[in-house]
């Protein structure tokens, strides 16, 4: 139970009215419980407790990831393994509302994300370059924000429907080694992933990719939260952190906000 209630609690700030727009409107209750509870989340994510949350900073992924991309003159099939990703603790809540509807409005921002591991691709960009390489990379993304939307229903159990997401992503920084035989077109082709991907991310996501992520949240959101009531769900946010295991101080995430709002984590 306590580790359905940890995650659906995560779910809460991924999820909006409408496609991200923020909208004001009456029955906005417990949003500060809320904003308590998330940031006791916060200092949870960078230890492992069996009781509650995996640990998520740094997040250790070691299964293997195959997907593809298709746009045009563009195709590429690819997989990556062995992922670590750093710097979800440091996520910005730039907007919240919770509406007595089990309604939920939330503008997430992470001020930076970098995923390292291992790749292989095989494909062309563009018609222009055949690329078929494996190797480490290095990932480093720059202002990360995701807007959601969606409502939980309650019919015998809770389910998380009509959802939306809105991604953007101001800029990415992409290093994949041994990408092609030769280094210089390697470091034109890792320029050309870091100038293309915040764009397919802004602009150009496939709907049929998009369909697939959405599907997949709603499915897994569903199956985690399916035998919480009503009751329970606002017992849980009006009842905050307290509802939580006991944290253990010493594995804590230690952040602090610089002048600009921007979460900085120090351990």
């Amino acid at each position: 139970m306590w580790k359905k209630v940890i995650v659906f609690c995560f779910f809460v700030y991924f999820i909006s009215l409408a496609n991200g727009n923020r909208i004001e409107a009456p029955g906005r209750v417990y949003e500060w419980k809320i904003h308590e509870l998330l940031e006791d989340l916060r200092q949870r994510m960078c230890y492992d407790d069996p009781e509650g949350l995996p640990q998520l900073e740094p997040l250790i992924l070691n299964d293997h990831y195959d997907f593809g991309y298709q746009n045009g003159n563009t195709k590429i099939n690819a997989f990556v393994r062995n992922l670590r990703i750093q710097g979800l603790s440091t996520f910005v809540v730039d907007y919240l509302t919770f509406l007595l509807t089990l309604k939920f409005n939330v503008t997430l921002v992470l001020p930076q994300l970098h995923i390292t591991g291992d790749y292989g691709v095989d494909g062309n960009l563009g018609g222009f370059f055949k690329i078929k390489g494996n190797g480490p990379f290095r990932l480093d993304f720059r202002g990360i924000q995701l807007s959601a939307g969606a409502n939980f229903i309650y019919n015998g159990g809770l389910s998380l429907q009509n959802l939306k997401l809105d991604p953007k992503l101001d800029s990415l920084q992409a290093d994949l080694k041994n990408l092609t035989a030769n280094e210089m077109l390697t470091m034109i082709i890792n320029g050309i992933i870091s100038n293309a991907v915040p764009s397919i991310i802004n602009e150009h996501i496939p709907p049929e990719t998009m369909e697939s992520i959405v599907r997949y949240i709603e499915d897994s959101a569903t199956n985690l939260v399916k035998d919480i009531t009503v009751s329970d769900l606002l017992g849980i946010i009006s009842g905050g952190a307290s509802v939580l295991p006991p944290i253990d101080p010493e594995r804590t995430c230690k952040v602090e906000q610089d002048e600009t709002g921007k979460i900085i984590l120090l351990k």
